[in-house]
């Protein structure tokens, strides 16, 4: 977001100051095409006005700011009429910019905005800035109003929509913030530029505070696939598991895309999967999860709680292997898709993705199972067989609960493609 320290307003104002220097009020432009002349307004001040105004002038000429400063509360109390107090607002811009004082600039901008004046020909900038001063000063409802006005004026960029949402949501106001948000992604794009990815980030987390996981789960795929780095991969996963709170399957299938996406990061992270397949009677996968922690250096074998789940799974591992020679005879006889489904469970902890995928197409026949569940596991083993259309056809058939998971496992599929 723009932090204002010298403030540059794009194009100067044609205010039109007959009789008193006929200036406009000093403002730092961007070399840019000239805008269309426009007639110039003859300001409407009184005699007083115009009398008490004239030292200030004077003072500015000389560079004399403090003396300018003072003259300008006095003109000030005789300013009723709005190009009067537009006036006032320019000539304090005039002292704020010369000395460098964002206090009293952003004040000076705030007086030329609400004396509404039609010689004010540059609403938009002034805004916009005014809402940057506001915002960075932690005047959020302030800054909201200001960056509104901004947008009215056609003069908020895709940063001062950005900075606008994180106004919103500061003040809580979630729904209106992300739809600025949104609006600062889609003015970057169409202007050709990949938005930047702390945008992204900083709505994930807005959401995240707020417990609204949908728009979470939402931005934090957006930030992934605007940066796909490990650590917004990793938290893309942490995020939905600390804010879902999902279940055991739901759990096992989100740390699952971490380690295929490379994207575990912390030793506690193996762990916590190798336990969970472990009480999900997974004992191969769990012991595949802690060797691939140790070669990676993030778990040591040598501690305590890492020793203690190698002794419980250890004695486990050859009957379970054993175990799968059975297969194929007991999900053929089973009158329901649960047993061919739990076998399948298992064949894709072995890293055997076709048979895997073979005994889901039958739990899927058979019928009485968690159809959304399956479709997921079925879409991870094609997944990782590389089998892209396949894998995409079952993703896009998962809804309820696990309908989020699955567009997780989508978005790695496409982008690692």
């Amino acid at each position: 977001m723009k932090k204002v320290k010298s403030i540059v307003l794009a194009t100067a104002m044609a205010v039109g100051m007959a009789g008193l220097g006929g200036a406009a009020p000093a403002f730092a432009a961007k070399k840019e095409k000239a805008p269309k002349a426009e007639k110039p307004i003859a300001p409407q001040l009184s005699a007083p006005f115009r009398a008490a105004v004239a030292p200030v002038e004077a003072a500015l000429a000389a560079k004399n700011y403090p003396d300018a400063q003072a003259k300008l509360a006095a003109a000030e109390a005789l300013a009723t009429a709005p190009d009067e107090k537009f006036f006032v607002g320019a000539k304090r811009l005039d002292i704020a910019q010369a000395t460098n004082d964002r206090v009293l600039l952003r004040k000076a901008i705030v007086q030329m905005l609400d004396a509404n004046s039609p010689l004010n020909r540059n609403v938009g900038v002034l805004a916009l800035n005014a809402g940057r001063l506001a915002y960075n000063d932690k005047d959020y409802a302030d800054a909201v109003v200001r960056f509104k006005a901004a947008e009215v004026a056609s003069s908020l960029d895709p940063d001062g929509y950005i900075t606008l949402a994180d106004s919103y949501f500061r003040l809580k106001q979630m729904a209106p913030g992300f739809a600025a948000a949104r609006k600062a992604v889609d003015g970057s794009k169409a202007a050709g530029k990949v938005p930047d990815a702390s945008w992204f980030a900083r709505s994930r987390d807005a959401a995240a505070r707020a417990n609204m996981v949908p728009e979470m789960a939402e931005w934090s795929r957006m930030l992934v696939q605007t940066s796909p780095t490990k650590e917004n991969w990793h938290d893309l996963v942490a995020y939905h598991l600390n804010g879902a709170r999902p279940d055991e399957a739901t759990r096992i299938n989100l740390f699952r895309l971490m380690r295929d996406s490379g994207s575990m990061i912390e030793g506690r992270e193996y762990r916590e999967l190798a336990e969970t397949l472990f009480a999900a009677k997974f004992p191969y996968e769990a012991k595949a999860t802690l060797d691939d922690g140790i070669a990676k250096g993030l778990i040591k074998r040598e501690n305590q709680q890492i020793s203690d789940l190698y002794a419980r799974i250890q004695p486990l591992l050859a009957g379970d292997k054993s175990s799968l020679a059975q297969a194929d005879a007991s999900s053929k006889a089973s009158p329901t898709g649960r047993i061919p489904s739990r076998w399948a469970d298992a064949f894709l902890g072995y890293g055997d993705n076709a048979k895997a995928v073979e005994l889901y197409k039958l739990a899927l026949a058979k019928g009485q199972v968690d159809v959304n569940l399956i479709n997921l596991h079925m879409g991870i083993a094609l997944a990782r067989a590389g089998m892209k259309a396949e894998a995409t056809t079952a993703f896009a058939a998962v809804g309820g609960a696990q309908a989020e998971v699955a567009k997780y496992w989508k978005l790695w599929l496409d982008m690692k493609s």
